[in-house]
């Protein structure tokens, strides 16, 4: 039985990899987080599970299992909404944490088969390229960025010089059922449709036309676990994406095809992660491990809606 060390396991898809993990595996499951972007009650009351309630810098509270797990997801984040007002967190959580880590598994002997660092395309800031490849070179334009960027750095460094068995993956505006819609730091699409449901405004910054490429939840789970498993990866980054973006207002337009009509209140452009336009490719995943997206906007938002409805 192997077992499976998931840093940030309470957030939104440490959370929900877990829940993958349960469903498709018999391994064993060590959770590490400290709850900051989560609560007590996301942890799952399962046999399998193990919750370090810790900072994922204290290495030395959870490092037994770090000896005897065979994968480990470093999904540890602070949210990039949040990151820019506590960097010195944003930087100890995503950089510092994987340095820590890193450090360890070089100095001690463990039966490591992978360490699988979660990143973010948003270290491509607003690219010139179009779609954007795992070549193309990072325009950091936000704190989160910053350190996201620095801890893919760590990991592919410690790969070259000390042979830890690492891969990088790039989430693309990941959203989907499991989010806390009601929270601060929810992304744009869950939050939308929490408002939406519960006929409250919605918030548009700037004219709604900025563009993403939206990934959704369940798609982003099965790529996390191929990467982990495939030989082909060793080593390697990958973007996880749709090759597709849509407008805010396009989403907006998608939300109320299933909703009906709902309110809309435009503010003056973020500073935050402002692009204009982003497409992501997901070739290189495609030819390393055969993934494609199974959902569309329109399915993803369709089931996050059937979703939030039925725990209303």
């Amino acid at each position: 039985m192997n077992r499976i060390l998931i840093t940030g396991g309470a957030g939104f898809i440490g959370r929900k990899f877990v829940d993958y993990i349960l469903k498709t595996t018999k391994a064993y499951i060590i959770i590490v987080d400290n709850l900051y972007n989560s609560t007590i009650d996301r942890i799952p009351n399962n046999e399998r599970v193990n919750f370090i309630n810790c900072s994922v810098l204290d290495v030395d509270k959870y490092s037994k299992y770090l000896q005897e797990c065979d994968y480990i997801f470093h999904m540890a984040c602070v949210q990039i909404s949040k990151s820019s007002f506590v960097p010195q967190i944003d930087l100890d959580t995503n950089a510092t944490s994987t340095l820590k880590i890193l450090e360890y598994l070089k100095d001690n002997k463990t039966n490591l088969k992978r360490f699988v660092y979660t990143s973010s395309c948003s270290i491509y800031g607003q690219s010139k390229e179009s779609p954007i490849t795992e070549n193309t070179p990072p325009n950091i334009s936000s704190i989160y960025a910053a350190t996201k960027y620095l801890g893919e750095n760590y990991t592919n460094l410690y790969h070259k010089l000390f042979g830890i068995p690492v891969s990088i993956i790039r989430y693309s505006n990941v959203y989907g059922t499991g989010q806390i819609p009601d929270g601060k730091i929810c992304g744009v699409i869950g939050k939308f449709i929490y408002e939406s449901i519960n006929k409250e405004p919605i918030t548009i910054f700037g004219d709604g036309e900025h563009k993403r490429d939206y990934s959704f939840i369940d798609d982003v789970l099965l790529a996390t676990y191929l990467v982990s498993k495939s030989e082909n990866t060793l080593g390697e980054t990958y973007n996880v994406s749709t090759n597709t973006n849509h407008s805010v207002n396009d989403i907006v337009s998608i939300i109320e095809s299933n909703i009906g009509e709902v309110k809309k209140s435009y503010r003056e452009p973020r500073i935050i992660d402002n692009i204009v336009s982003r497409l992501i490719s997901y070739d290189k995943l495609k030819r390393d491990t055969g993934w494609t997206p199974n959902h569309s906007i329109h399915s993803g938002i369709e089931k996050t809606i059937n979703n939030l409805k039925l725990q209303k």
